[in-house]
């Protein structure tokens, strides 16, 4: 018993270690090159970012100073951390580093849980291994676990609720229910709209694409309705979405925030009609999942996006199979209710960023989880 419950979690410790080391690394020498370059050791691109801010909010509610306001909580978990080991830039970016490998290490946990492969573990066509590859080594992924950002962090704790939830579909048990819980309040305090995404997928997997079981459904409604109220959104998340889906807030945060800097796609969803919404929402869509597409690289900063999208292109043939799937419905598995949070998560953000450089942060976490997914495909008997 011992042996097989070590066999199962050791791919998961093999590629955690690896991406450790390979975060490492890129986070000395990003590092130093920031501060060589005379940004700081903060964010080494002219383009700017949010940690110098994050990292100075941090240190003000260290010493007392409490903000009025603040667009996540983020500073606050740096500061927790600082109260023990004094503020340090260094530290927190190795935090994420940290966050990064854990968030391989559970990702490579979902894809054997989802997986039905034949193949040895150690054979490297294994789903385990084709997940830990492209978590590992995904390009973005490794980027930004090198920076003072929330990004890293949002991503591990998405994919540490997402494996506790596949947990309960397998076999529910009340102290994942729990477990589960709080991750999704944590979430919710860091990137609102992550732990809705999590929860309407939940949702719609269990209406469509599940047998109609009341314990599960009693115990997704009351978490659908009762952590976004819990957590200041409203019951069933009303508050959030009423702001979120207004049409006038989204045009606004599109233009204001999303559509400036050399990276701006330029895509204006049309909201005057369905005909047009459908088109304009279907482009930002793809643009989200898929971009920078090739008329879209209009600079140097825009093309670097091509590393990160080389590699979802790449799986292109998996994603078709997933949605074919879900659309058949009779054939869905506890798989697809991967495949289905990451559509929705990148359902949400193509209504408000217009942004590629943004899109790469934003979607990190639902191209992680595409990527498990996808390889969950792979050694399977045909």
């Amino acid at each position: 018993m011992i042996k097989e419950k070590t066999s199962f979690f050791l791919p998961a410790l093999e590629w955690f270690i690896i991406a450790f080391f390979v975060r490492l690394l890129f986070l000395i020498f990003i590092h130093f090159y920031s501060l060589q370059t005379g940004f700081g050791g903060f964010y080494p691109l002219e383009s700017g970012s949010d940690d110098r801010y994050y990292f100075e909010v941090a240190q003000e509610i260290l010493y007392g100073h409490i903000p009025q306001t603040l667009p996540n909580y983020y500073p606050y978990f740096l500061a927790f951390v600082f109260f023990f080991t004094g503020p340090s830039l260094f530290l927190g970016q190795l935090i994420n580093v940290l966050a990064g490998s854990f968030t391989v290490y559970f990702g490579v946990l979902i894809a054997k849980e989802i997986s039905s492969s034949k193949l040895k573990g150690k054979d490297l066509r294994h789903p385990v291994n084709i997940a830990g590859f492209f978590l590992s080594f995904y390009p973005a992924s490794v980027f930004y676990s090198t920076q003072l950002l929330k990004d890293p962090l949002v991503t591990m704790v998405g994919i540490v609720s997402l494996y506790v939830l596949i947990l309960i579909f397998k076999k529910f048990r009340f102290l994942n229910l729990i477990i589960l819980v709080f991750l999704l309040l944590f979430l919710s305090f860091l990137r609102g709209y992550t732990m809705l995404a999590l929860l309407i997928t939940t949702f719609i997997y269990l209406i469509l694409f599940r047998r109609i079981n009341i314990k599960y459904v009693f115990a997704g409604v009351l978490l659908f309705a009762l952590i976004p109220w819990i957590a200041g959104h409203g019951i069933f998340g009303i508050k959030f979405l009423s702001s979120v889906l207004n049409p006038e807030n989204l045009v606004s945060t599109r233009e204001t925030v999303y559509s400036i800097g050399g990276s701006a796609a330029g895509i204006k969803i049309d909201f005057s009609s369905i005909h047009g919404f459908f088109l304009t929402y279907v482009y930002s869509f793809i643009t989200a999942m898929l971009g920078p597409l090739p008329w879209q690289i209009k600079s140097f900063t825009v093309a670097i996006g091509l590393l990160d999208a080389v590699w979802v292109w790449l799986l292109i043939p998996q994603w078709i199979k997933g949605i074919k799937k879900l659309l058949k419905r009779r054939e869905v598995e506890i798989g697809e209710l991967v495949l289905l949070f990451s559509l929705v998560l990148i359902g949400i953000i193509a209504l408000f960023s217009d942004n590629i450089g943004a899109n790469t942060r934003l979607r990190m976490l639902a191209w992680d989880v595409f990527f498990i997914y996808a390889a969950s495909l792979f050694g399977l008997k045909k």
